[in-house]
């Protein structure tokens, strides 16, 4: 004989109400396992001072992290004369650029011929340039890549990066 229909959907509702209930704990706890794998680690060397705010000794070591490998603090930055031409595209298409090289280290005295060479590489570069290459973002981002290469190739390493300040096209 089967069970009246009553006891059969309160057998259901419970069983329904367990899997939930499981359901529930197990996404409570990989939830959380997820939030201990990937909230922020402590640095030990950030002491905190009674206060909440970084100690001092603290300083040195997070400005290394930021800074890399690299002593930022003795690179320096050299105006280049600025450049005015036409390009490849239409020959009534005129560009301006104004930009500095930053040098790695202290200023040297060889350098003096230096900005001068670059600002004709650069000028040369921009000569071969189609219009094209001037009307979306992702091209602007391709040229200055591309100038800050033949800015390092021209330095022999020695400059760091191309720092463009104008570029207008006409």
């Amino acid at each position: 004989m089967a069970p009246p229909p009553d006891t059969a959907s309160a057998a259901a509702s419970k069983g329904l109400t367990v899997a939930i209930a499981l359901m529930a704990i197990v996404g409570t706890t990989v939830g959380a396992s997820f939030g201990v794998l990937l909230a922020p680690k402590t640095d030990p060397a950030a002491v905190r001072s009674e206060n909440g705010a970084p100690s001092p000794e603290a300083a040195p070591a997070k400005l290394a992290e930021v800074r890399g490998n690299r002593d930022v603090a003795t690179d320096h930055v050299v105006a280049l004369e600025p450049i005015i031409t036409n390009i490849a595209g239409p020959a009534t298409t005129w560009v301006r650029f104004e930009g500095s090289v930053v040098f790695k280290g202290a200023p040297e005295s060889d350098r003096g011929p230096l900005p001068r060479q670059i600002a004709e590489d650069l000028m040369g570069f921009l000569r071969g340039t189609p219009l094209r290459q001037f009307e979306t973002a992702a091209g602007m981002e391709f040229l200055r890549e591309d100038m800050a290469e033949l800015v390092r190739l021209r330095s022999k390493g020695r400059a760091r990066d191309l720092i463009v300040k104008v570029l207008v096209v006409e």
